[in-house]
């Protein structure tokens, strides 16, 4: 197996391949943006920047209570996901003992589930409350989360152990987008620092996250349920904060 695995990684390219594509992606993208790449802000709204100015806007937006729930939600919905992506390499691999061609399989189905859910969640917007469909996704999400927890606790058995974890990345379609929609909707005269919290929280989150699912090295699947129910009970909470009105 071993062998089989080192002649795909070689006729696929090795790891290295990822970066060179992903370098290639980028390159289309600049030379769009410096080619087709307009300003759509009308002018007598533009800032003209600086460090006053930025404060000023992270301030304003801080203080939204929605934009914050929102914001929450979706960085630590992001973070449970992370979670699986940190920790699948090792529960899928070394506890269930599939080899590298299999996970990698397992993993773009799930990324297939992720990417279907998202497409569904696009279509219903306008149909269906974004609120309601966030509410969806984030009950499914915290579902999957409980279960891979008790399954860690079981030994993790291999179906159950597949198919929570399809669950839980297809849940996350109906949230990313929606919370980020609407956070970003809370602050729409600072979309751009609105924006730049969100990813900056997203991956501050998913870096905190990555070391803690291996706690327990490649014995024990249970710091990544841990992590997981964490994240996602954080979440909820969190978007329950962004519906309740100020108070004096």
């Amino acid at each position: 197996m071993p062998g089989r695995d080192g002649r795909l990684r070689r006729r696929a390219g090795g790891w290295r391949a990822v970066f060179w594509v992903l370098a290639a992606l980028l390159a289309v993208l600049l030379v769009g943006v410096l080619i087709w790449g307009r300003e759509t802000l009308p002018r007598e709204r533009r800032t003209r920047g600086g460090l006053k100015a930025v404060f000023a806007s992270a301030g304003e937006v801080l203080r939204n209570r929605a934009y914050v729930g929102y914001v929450l939600v979706f960085g630590f919905s992001f973070a449970a996901l992370f979670a699986y992506i940190s920790a699948s390499p090792f529960v899928i691999q070394t506890m269930l003992g599939f080899d590298a061609g299999t996970y990698s399989l397992l993993f773009a189905l799930n990324a297939v589930a992720i990417t279907a859910t998202s497409a569904a969640a696009a279509a219903l917007a306008g149909k269906v409350e974004l609120r309601r469909m966030i509410g969806i996704g984030l009950t499914v999400a915290v579902v999957a989360a409980f279960v891979l927890l008790l399954l860690a606790l079981s030994g993790v058995p291999t179906l159950p152990t597949l198919i929570a974890f399809g669950v839980l990345q297809a849940s996350m379609g109906f949230i990313f987008g929606n919370a980020t929609t609407l956070a970003v909707g809370q602050a729409a005269e600072h979309a751009g620092t609105a924006s730049a919290f969100l990813g900056f929280l997203q991956f501050i989150l998913a870096a905190a996250t990555a070391p803690v699912v291996g706690l327990a090295g490649e014995a024990s699947a249970v710091p990544m349920g841990i992590a997981m129910v964490v994240a996602m009970i954080v979440a909820v909470w969190a978007f329950g904060f962004a519906k309740r009105p100020r108070t004096r």
